[in-house]
């Protein structure tokens, strides 16, 4: 990208908030890419180090081999995916949501990152109660979560992505549990990732 390009998309983007730049940057460093923070003016003397920018085109939704994922804000159904969880050697998996999409040039490419808020887990006393925790229903490649929103947050790419999961809200007292929960079931991937 030419200097004009990176001026024109730094400057039709939108400021990320303060903790959303925290977690993209430690993200970024944690991949092994080196960026200093821009809210941190003692480092910038750090030569050739490349700054992260504040801002990010924020698009509701985003497509990956005609699928698309959007922002839960935005389309429930296209947001709640499984995904890679980054970092981890043995490629484990898990569901969750999409918060934000930002798009940003960094190292003079466009790339994508998405804030991945995780499925929260039932206790095991309560799971003990799901018809999905046991053979052979173990099987359907389904899990029961609690509804309420989790602290878990991932950062992740779009390499990330494995599929969409498909949701089934059910009532507090469903299978005994004293809550409200979501069926959370992934096989629409079918073995593609």
């Amino acid at each position: 990208m030419t200097g004009k390009e990176l001026a024109e998309a730094y400057k039709s983007g939108q400021m990320l908030s303060d903790l959303h730049y925290k977690l993209l940057l430690q993200y970024i460093n944690a991949t092994g890419r080196m960026y200093l923070s821009a809210y941190a003016p003692s480092l910038h003397t750090v030569g050739g180090t490349p700054i992260l920018p504040i801002s990010a085109k924020q698009p509701r939704q985003h497509t990956i081999e005609d699928r698309t994922y959007s922002l839960i804000s935005s389309h429930e159904g296209n947001s709640h995916i499984m995904f890679y969880v980054p970092g981890n050697v043995t490629n484990m998996r898990e569901t969750g949501y999409i918060e934000a999409i930002w798009e940003m040039p960094l190292d003079g490419l466009w790339q994508t990152f998405f804030l991945v808020r995780q499925h929260q887990s039932l206790s095991p006393t309560q799971l003990r109660k799901v018809p999905y925790f046991s053979q052979p229903t173990s099987y359907l490649q389904t899990k029961v979560v609690k509804s309420e929103p989790s602290n878990l947050i991932f950062i992740i790419e779009p390499q990330h992505i494995v599929s969409h999961v498909a949701i089934y809200k059910r009532p507090r007292g469903t299978y005994g549990v004293n809550r409200d929960i979501m069926a959370v079931c992934w096989a629409l991937n079918r073995g593609r990732k």
